[in-house]
């Protein structure tokens, strides 16, 4: 992954033990930059301040403390102009957050500040004053969980929220990115690992926008400086963590690491790299000085470990075997690990390993798997003897929902715990603004918990829906809203859509957004669970790259007593992505550390260019004490979970898939297969993708819920042309490349609003930056000339910033492609080059088609999203002679009602770029099989004939066609209708001597419920020369 597929390769671990003293480690060009740093027992509190500001408001003040001593203050959303002094005063104001797409005002958010006082036995005082009014509280009013509200308004609303939050450690303070924290204790020692990002040649980077044409692209193939994966140790009774220690050479390319103590004191380091093309997972053991061993190595990605009560590391990751993403295991043998071992059992894909080992000696392994086409929680216990063995799988949640990303923990009775994330059912089927029949990626995702009670599965007699947050509101602190929330689906979005609106990009309709469960348990049997939730509808301040850094998150926790759960209670200083998970340690009762990445979005660093990004990853540490009492847990006892069986569609699409994967048609001696794919697509690293959902979301829609075998990911810009996110999403698209089954190409999104266009960027290889812009040319008056027209005047002399990206693509082999060409986001047609730009995005699922007024979901004056400009219809592209094939794509939110399909002649990315260039491809809403050919040459060729051509056409439908036509230059010359499978001839008897005609194909299928819109296939042309 990229990946030489193993069959059956043991994971035979041979350890040369190196003969290590002191700090001298196995890499000597390692240097080792180990120090101390000391944590002061204290506790935190959050004092938001201007909840539900209307209007910028200053909040200027100070704060005294009773029975404890301030040690520090920090900004909670500071921005310029927001400034502590001391351990006594601020000044700080509530402020509007940058705007989202298409509003020229972003909401108003509420600032705050964190007070850290002295660790205090005995109740502390708060004093505090502001410029909108003075107010007190004490430690004992906010335990964990509990907030209290200040400063009532006229409206009924508080305009101060104080609450207690964990006291923070920063670790890191490099202008490196350091994430993915893991961590494991035995006795008084505390490990954690983590991944540092280091960057390229900062004197090179450069933001979003330029105002000289560049013309020397070298610097955008720059080399990054690579991951490096690094330890810190941390003693218990000496409160002093060391570090870090190197684990590997710096300018890896890494995909998370694990750690887990074993019986005899050493730390094994188990981290996932990619070397030569190929991800394996490597270990590595260390004591507290940081001595490290040789390196062990086995495969693939996102390993995690346990440590059994015989003092065994136990092994768990995701690997590629048997063209199928599986859940591995493997076990510590002394100073080997034993052969790798298949957890998963399914021959679909399997996810996110999670595991736990209890004093009694069981260790569990969960996973979710795509088994009967949606996502399902399954666990299996495993032993070892003079083998691996493992005990049945185990279903704990097995509905119709998408369940996913298990959390595993025991508590002190061996109790397994099990935290998974929920949504509706149907999730990464048919949604966009003509189908809401499925549910998007990121729509009301919530969180459940199971006990596993010997063989018997239990919930909580509380529902922990009771504490978790509903939909989100527009600020953090306002209260979400607890539904209802419609249901899922829901058909009418899209039948009730109103003329100019989407349904979902706008919209709010996205339910709760709670993600990615992490449990731990203490030793009086209290269970915590932190998710991530949206810190707000605000976008980052963080513009360094001339782009916000985009949607901000946070982590909370709720904590279950054994009667009620409690909560939930903000940690600051977690302020990331989603995708960014805590690392938990009990150290004792109501007593957690917590390992966390931060990406100070919420207060952006000072230091705010493209070369020192303001956002910009640390690891803390968070020392969190709870106040609660622990009772004899209330459960109540559920059936066994039964699998609910798959709806038909299931089965149905599985043979549309197989057909489209085994046709292979010969053209002229050359035989082809079919690639389906998408061309367009975002995740949360887009500063316009909150409800996107994270990176790893987008990989499992297409390997699984759409079933494609390529794809373009995923964002603009790569993250708004920050460094840090674009390594991140070149190390998904390698490490994702699955065989023969599924290759992601290189990708970003490149904005720039009408008359020039936003365009999809591609490349083969991994590697190239970002292009900045020059500034937007200006907008022709000249109305479009007629539709059917072949015209050399395009409207308006070549954009500069076009002809730019055109050389740059021409530079690295890049091939761009134009979407939604008739909305302000489009074009007006006056650039082109078919060498760099041979198709082009038709329809978006996100919004509509842009083939010619009247076809089918085509926009219009009347009910364009995102603006209109008819003259950006493909067919006034056509009329000018440019010579464009066609393509579907998603856009943000849609999902699987757009297709990308590439008939290439080899699954690789240079055939998947040779047949865009030859614009072999055609666009489809579903998953339609079309071959349109006219004798030797196939869809997309342009030729010359002597005779009137003559055109075969064979459509494989998911439903009967309405109507099958013929266009030739803008005009319906042939139509047809009729089953599922369409087949027929054209001649173009009418075909004049020395001008050239374009001819393709655009079939309307039967819709397959009323008020839907029927699935459309758009076949690229074919360019007809008689002579």
């Amino acid at each position: 992954m990229p990946l030489r597929i193993r069959y059956g390769v043991a994971i035979l671990f041979v350890l040369v033990l190196a003969a290590i003293l002191g700090k001298r480690l196995l890499y000597p060009n390692n240097s080792l930059h180990a120090a101390t740093l000391s944590y002061t027992p204290s506790q935190s509190y959050l004092i938001a301040l201007g909840v539900n500001d209307q209007t910028p408001t200053a909040w200027d003040g100070s704060i005294t403390a009773s029975g404890a001593t301030i040690l520090s203050l920090q900004g909670w959303r500071f921005s310029d102009g927001d400034s502590v002094t001391g351990t006594t005063g601020w000044k700080l104001s509530t402020r509007e957050s940058p705007p989202p797409p298409s509003q020229t005002s972003g909401p108003m958010q509420e600032n705050g500040i964190i007070v850290t006082v002295s660790a205090s036995a005995t109740p502390v005082s708060f004093n505090v004053t502001t410029a909108q009014g003075n107010f007190s509280f004490a430690s004992t009013d906010v335990p964990f969980g509990v907030t209290k509200y200040l400063m009532k308004a006229p409206s009924g609303s508080y305009s101060v929220h104080v609450s207690q939050t964990a006291a923070p450690l920063q670790l890191t303070t490099s202008n490196e990115e350091e994430d993915f924290p893991s961590m494991a204790q035995s006795g008084d020692d505390v490990y954690l690992t983590y991944t540092e990002f280091v960057h390229g040649d900062r004197s090179q980077a450069v933001g979003l926008s330029t105002k000289q044409t560049i013309t020397d692209f070298t610097p955008y193939n720059r080399p990054a400086g690579g991951d490096q994966i690094l330890l810190l140790h941390y003693s218990k009774s000496q409160r002093v963590w060391t570090g870090p220690f190197p684990v590997t050479n710096p300018g890896e390319d890494a995909m998370r690491s694990a750690v887990a103590i074993d019986g005899t004191g050493r730390a094994w380091i188990l981290y996932s790299v990619q070397r030569s093309g190929n991800s394996d997972i490597y270990a590595r053991n260390s004591n507290a000085s940081g001595a490290m061993s040789a390196e062990i190595r086995g495969t693939d990605l996102f390993p995690v470990a346990a440590t059994d009560a015989s003092g065994r590391v136990w092994v768990a990751w995701q690997g590629f075997r048997n063209n199928n993403l599986e859940i591995l295991a493997s076990v510590q043998s002394g100073d080997t690990f034993w052969p790798e071992a298949t957890v998963s059992t399914s021959p679909a894909s399997d996810w996110d390993p999670a595991i736990a080992a209890a004093a009694s000696g069981e260790v569990a392994i969960s996973w979710d798997t795509y088994d009967k086409g949606d996502y399902d929680v399954y666990l299996r216990h495993v032993q070892f003897t003079d083998h691996i063995g493992m005990d049945t799988p185990i279903p704990i949640a097995a509905t119709l929902n998408f369940e996913a990303r298990s959390s595993l923990a025991y508590d002190p009775q061996n109790n397994l715990w099990i935290a998974y994330e929920v949504s509706g059912p149907d999730w990464g089927k048919d949604y966009g603004s003509y189908d809401t029949t499925g549910v998007a990626l990121y729509h009301n995702h919530t969180i459940q918990v199971r006990c596993l009670v010997g063989s018997s599965l239990y919930s909580t007699n509380n529902d922990i829906a009771t504490v978790l947050p509903g939909a989100p509101a527009s600020q953090l602190f306002l209260p979400s809203s607890p539904g209802p929330y419609g249901p899922q689906p829901d058909p009418s979005l899209a039948n009730n859509r109103a003329p100019n609106g989407d349904v979902g990009f706008t919209l709010k309709l996205d339910g709760p957004k709670n993600s990615f469960p992490r449990l731990a348990t203490d030793t009086e049997g209290t269970v915590y669970l932190a998710f991530r939730e949206p810190a707000g509808d605000g976008l980052s301040t963080s513009t360094g790259t001339g782009s916000s850094a985009g949607s901000i998150w946070i982590t909370a926790i709720v904590y279950f007593d054994g009667t009620q759960w409690h909560g939930p209670g903000v940690l600051a200083d977690t302020d990331a992505v989603s995708d960014s998970r805590p690392a938990m340690l009990p150290l004792g009762p109501g007593h957690l550390l917590i390992a966390h990445a931060m990406d100070h979005r919420l207060s952006p660093l000072p230091n705010g260019t493209p070369q020192i990004d303001g956002a910009n990853e640390d690891i803390y540490a968070l020392d969190l004490n709870v106040s609660r009492v622990q009772q004899t847990a209330q459960l109540t006892k559920l059936a066994p979970v039964t699998p609910t069986p798959p709806p038909a569609s299931v089965a149905a699409e599985a043979g549309a898939v197989a057909l489209t994967d085994s046709y292979r048609p010969t053209v002229n001696g050359q035989r082809y297969q079919l690639l389906r794919g998408d061309f367009h697509r975002h995740s949360e690293l887009s500063f316009d993708g909150s409800r996107d959902g994270p990176l790893i979301d987008s990989y499992r829609y297409f390997i699984d819920a759409a079933a494609l075998t390529w794809v373009g990911c995923c964002d603009h810009d790569d993250g708004s042309g920050r460094e840090y996110t674009w390594w991140l999403m070149q190390k998904f698209t390698d490490a994702y490349t699955l065989g023969s089954r599924f290759l992601p190409m290189y990708y970003y999104e490149r904005s720039v609003n009408y008359p020039e266009g936003h365009r999809n960027i591609l490349f083969a290889q991994r590697g190239v930056r970002p292009l900045p812009r020059l500034p937007l040319s200006a907008v022709s008056t000249s109305p479009p000339g007629p539709l059917s027209a072949v015209s050399t005047s395009p409207p308006g002399p070549p954009a500069p910033d076009t002809t730019m990206l055109y050389a740059y693509l021409h530079f690295f082999n890049g091939i761009s492609a134009p979407h939604t060409s008739a909305t302000d986001q489009g074009t007006d047609w006056r650039n082109h080059d078919p060498v760099v730009e041979p198709f082009v995005e038709i329809y978006q699922g996100a919004r509509q088609d842009y083939e010619t007024p009247g076809a089918p979901r085509t926009n219009s004056a009347s009910d364009s999203i995102s603006g209109y400009e008819a003259a950006g219809y493909v067919s006034n592209a056509l009329g000018l002679g440019y010579q464009l094939g066609f393509e579907a794509s998603s856009d943000h939110v849609s999902t699987h009602i757009s297709f990308t399909n590439l008939w290439v002649i080899a699954p690789t990315r240079t055939a998947v770029m040779t047949a865009m260039q030859a614009r072999h491809m055609y666009g489809s809403t579903d998953n339609i099989l079309a071959d349109f050919r006219s004798g030797t040459h196939f869809m997309g060729d342009s030729f010359t004939t002597s005779t009137p051509p003559v055109f075969t056409v064979r459509l494989f439908g998911t439903a009967p066609f309405q109507n099958v036509s013929v266009i030739k230059d803008g005009n319906v010359v042939f139509s047809t209708s009729g089953d599922r499978v369409v087949s027929f001839s054209y001649q173009d008897t009418t075909a004049q001597k020395g001008k050239t005609s374009y001819y393709y194909v655009r079939g309307l299928q039967v819709p397959e419920a009323p008020n839907n819109a029927g699935q459309v296939v758009w076949v690229s042309p074919m360019w007809v020369t008689m002579q």
